[in-house]
């Protein structure tokens, strides 16, 4: 009798995604180029224009909408027409919203204030709605005041179609434009600024968040504004810093990932802050929208949907068990990483590929499928070439979501599947020290050993 052990590791960290038109290109980071769509770098007292590449393209402005929407509850609470104490309240149509989202029960309603700090902590897209109804009786309707306050600001090439950014094509800005809305919130309403630093909240006893990773990667510089992802615009960002007295604004559109967005965002600002402000430069609103459209797809659907690891959404599958969270992994299937690395452990022990070998994440029938079907046929395949597995041992790599509450449930689940006692199922987690995609929150990792006689 032998026995075979095989220690897999699974992390869902790659972008393969080939951008569409020539609006992408690369700039620099850490690891090499990185392909990014347009930015721009502007002084906040002046005007003047310090960086700036393809400022004028049209792009999808996802989420990096709710900075109009904010801008209106802004513009209400000054005109004494709402309070922040005041309720706001959520139709059907609000709860329905896909995440990222409060998910309210029926009936259930939040103050003003709580629904400001959800927009920017949460990006939720179902606080986005129910203020739109709030203010205008109906999404489309608020939409239109959307884009008649961009005109009026100067955004020469703002439409809205909704107030949360979900996917819509007729839905378009520019880093120009979003500059523009970005500095209209400092200047015009300096008292309700501090919103847009709101890394998270308490809504009774549920901590909402996390807010936005710039604020901590560019401490103590930075202080606030917002994000934005759909798969057809990428990660995009509207950030603001003050570094000797002096505020810059900054947008960069179209990363592939969060991460590199966020530190593209900081060299931006440590190479805007390095230039001098003498008069001479284009300001703001003489740079010129010039029309031309960003890609059609930063990451196509299916690259889109296959590879993120930090979706906004409202739980992550670990172990077959979900567990509630703010954020969900995104991959093959469910993209239960320790699942995924327990199959290809087993599959290992008798040579037979991976789990992409057998269930290949480009079939359309594996999209959102329960991992727990892969991990029984590996396990049956592994019986079938004559082997008995004896025990396995899982160790879960993330610093959220805590692991210790679900961790009897794994087991039971694990070895009902692969016919084994709970007792024979090791489940670890371990946090990765603050360091990488794991330590940023932004994914998880997981290590599988299986023990296999034959």
């Amino acid at each position: 009798m032998s026995a075979r052990l095989l220690l897999c590791l699974l992390g869902l960290i790659g972008f393969l995604a080939v951008p569409a038109r020539a609006q992408i290109a690369a700039v620099a980071s850490p690891s090499g180029p990185v392909p990014a769509g347009p930015y721009l770098a502007v002084d906040a007292a002046t005007g003047e224009v310090l960086v700036d590449r393809n400022a004028g393209i049209s792009w999808q402005p996802a989420s990096l909408t709710k900075m109009m929407t904010i801008y209106l509850v802004f513009e209400e609470l000054k005109a004494g027409r709402l309070q922040l104490g005041s309720t706001l309240a959520f139709s059907e149509n609000a709860r329905a919203k896909p995440a990222s989202k409060l998910v309210l029960a029926a009936g259930q309603s939040i103050t003003v204030e709580q629904g400001l700090q959800a927009l920017v902590a949460r990006s939720a897209n179902d606080v986005a709605t129910a203020f739109a109804e709030r203010l205008s009786g109906s999404e489309p309707a608020f939409a239109q005041r959307m884009t008649q306050t961009a005109v009026r600001l100067g955004m020469t090439a703002t439409q809205f179609r909704n107030a949360n950014g979900l996917p819509d094509n007729a839905q378009q800005t520019t880093a120009r434009d979003m500059a523009i809305l970005a500095l209209a919130l400092l200047k015009d309403f300096p008292q309700y600024y501090s919103y847009f630093r709101t890394q998270e909240f308490y809504l009774g006893k549920t901590k909402v968040g996390p807010g936005i990773k710039f604020l901590d990667l560019y401490a103590p510089y930075a202080d606030g504004l917002k994000t934005g992802f759909v798969c057809a615009s990428g990660f995009n960002i509207v950030g603001s810093a003050v570094r000797d007295g002096r505020r810059l604004v900054a947008v960069a559109f179209g990363f592939r990932r969060a991460d590199l967005r966020d530190e593209f965002l900081v060299r931006l600002f440590d190479e805007a802050f390095a230039l001098k402000t003498g008069g001479n430069r284009p300001k703001i609103w003489q740079l010129r929208n010039d029309g031309g459209s960003g890609p059609a797809m930063v990451l196509p659907y299916g690259e889109c949907g296959t590879i993120r690891y930090d979706m906004p959404g409202d739980a992550v599958w670990l172990g077959g068990v979900r567990i509630p969270h703010t954020q969900k992994l995104n991959g093959h299937s469910d993209a239960d990483v320790l699942l995924h690395a327990l199959t290809d452990a087993l599959l290992g022990t008798i040579g037979d590929g991976d789990i992409g070998t057998h269930f290949p994440p480009s079939d359309p029938q594996w999209r959102g499928a329960a991992s727990r079907l892969f991990l029984a046929d590996a396990a049956k395949r592994v019986v079938a070439a004559g082997g008995r597995i004896i025990n396995v041992d899982c160790t879960i790599v993330a610093e959220v979501p805590k692991v210790g509450p679900h961790r009897a449930a794994m087991q039971a689940l694990i070895g009902e599947v692969l016919g084994l006692d709970a007792s024979r199922v090791g489940i670890k987690a371990t946090t990765n020290e603050k360091m990488g995609f794991v330590g940023r929150g932004e994914g998880i990792a997981a290590l599988a050993v299986a023990s296999v006689t034959f």
